[in-house]
């Protein structure tokens, strides 16, 4: 970015101030002399992916087979058994299906145009300048024209709910919504005043209290708990990646103690109906609340697998319980992972066959409580959607183990 200029008097006019606007000009704001090369990579990419999306999904077909009522489930001229998959091209298929499939060789080389646009080294370099001139094109337009956009928006007026000083996280996740040293501190004092906490039931059935766990893994005073011991803090490794989740037990360095004492105290069906979660958070939502000054509002996670169906009733009911929908600055995004639940006690039971179960145990409730939202069976789910500002994929950060090949296999 070389040198900015303002244009004289702007030509559009705001009636309620009466000030006039200024435009931002950037020099050479075209880029470099790669700009047109990276732009056609890029654009390449976006019309392949346009190809996708005209695709149905699968909308048209119907793979559940627990609804005795559906028609049409299967094609006329088969009966459900005698649908079976076959292999063509890399690619399995069934007899009368409706949804039309992407050819094998078609995909690998859309992937491989992705990765060329990913790993050119000027492309990436172009887009990042390009980005940070538009961004300093905005910071200055919103700077020199803050007052008079201020005044068209009563809402972003200061102190309103969009106001310059509002800061809002998002995706902040529910388990890890409060610090290391806050969740010690409760584990601590938990273990000191109620030393009978059960915290889940063992193989046998029987309940496992809090005191009883400590002891049995060497922790004869719960001071002797540190934020390091139970793997909070991620171990230092310096010029290396080194993957970090503290609820798997392969990557804590506190191994199983920490992490299935973690899983019970942040987990919304662990010990007393998750009533250890909802006493960890609730004093930093309130805090959030009520606090004056600089508005703090969050966007918190709720994970939902839809691995039975009464999981979303279950959570739903769990978010009224501890009062949680009474917050105007907190709403809730439901997020489904792609990769399964920790591995702990409190596993829930996985009840679907197929993703169309899975999918039937994550929607059907919600469009159950948006037809019927005052029917006592679903009056807690309405509650909680009208607190969910949105639905996601929660994906995780995976390295990539193999190649792309394109020759299509045979099945194993």
């Amino acid at each position: 970015m070389s040198s900015s200029s303002f244009s004289s008097p702007a030509k559009k006019k705001n009636n309620n101030a009466n000030r006039e606007y200024r435009r931002v000009i950037i020099d050479e704001e075209g880029g470099d002399g790669d700009f047109a090369k990276s732009a056609e990579m890029i654009a390449k990419v976006i019309l392949a992916r346009q190809g996708y999306k005209r695709r149905d999904k699968g909308e048209f077909e119907c793979l559940s087979r627990q609804n005795k009522g559906d028609q049409g489930i299967f094609p006329s001229h088969l009966e459900p058994e005698e649908v079976c998959l076959h292999f063509d091209k890399g690619i399995f298929k069934f007899d009368g299906m409706i949804t039309e499939m992407v050819p094998w060789e078609s995909y690998v080389r859309d992937v491989r145009l992705v990765y060329s646009v990913i790993e050119s080294g000027p492309c990436l370099s172009t887009a990042r300048s390009r980005l940070t001139t538009l961004e300093k094109k905005s910071q200055l337009f919103a700077l020199l024209n803050s007052e008079i956009e201020a005044d068209v928006d009563s809402q972003t007026r200061g102190g309103g709910s969009y106001a310059g000083c509002t800061r809002v996280d998002n995706a902040l996740q529910l388990n890890t919504s409060v610090t290391a040293q806050v969740l010690l501190e409760f584990i601590t004092t938990t273990a000191m005043e109620k030393p009978r906490t059960p915290l889940f039931r063992d193989g046998n059935g029987r309940n496992v209290f809090l005191n009883e766990y400590l002891e049995a893994n060497g922790v004869k005073n719960p001071n002797q708990l540190t934020v390091q011991g139970l793997g909070m803090h991620p171990p230092k490794y310096h010029n290396k990646f080194q993957e970090y989740d503290a609820f798997d037990d392969t990557l804590n360095p506190g191994g199983r103690f920490a992490t299935d004492l973690l899983q019970t105290f942040l987990s919304t069906n662990g010990s007393k109906d998750g009533d250890l979660l909802g006493a960890i958070i609730r004093p930093e939502m309130e805090g959030r609340e009520f606090r004056k000054g600089q508005i703090f509002a969050t966007e918190t996670q709720l994970k939902l697998y839809g691995h039975n169906p009464e999981e979303l009733q279950k959570l739903a009911a769990w978010v009224r319980r501890h009062g949680f929908n009474s917050f105007d600055l907190n709403m809730w995004t439901i997020c489904i992972p792609r990769v399964p639940p920790w591995n702990g006690p409190l596993t829930q039971p996985v009840t679907c066959d197929t993703f169309a179960d899975q999918l039937q145990n994550i929607f059907y409730p919600m469009l159950m409580a948006t037809l019927y939202p005052h029917e006592p069976m679903w009056v807690d789910v309405a509650a909680l959607l009208k607190k969910t500002g949105s639905i996601s994929i929660l994906t995780e950060s995976r390295t990539q183990s193999q190649g792309i090949t394109t020759e299509a296999g045979t099945p194993s």
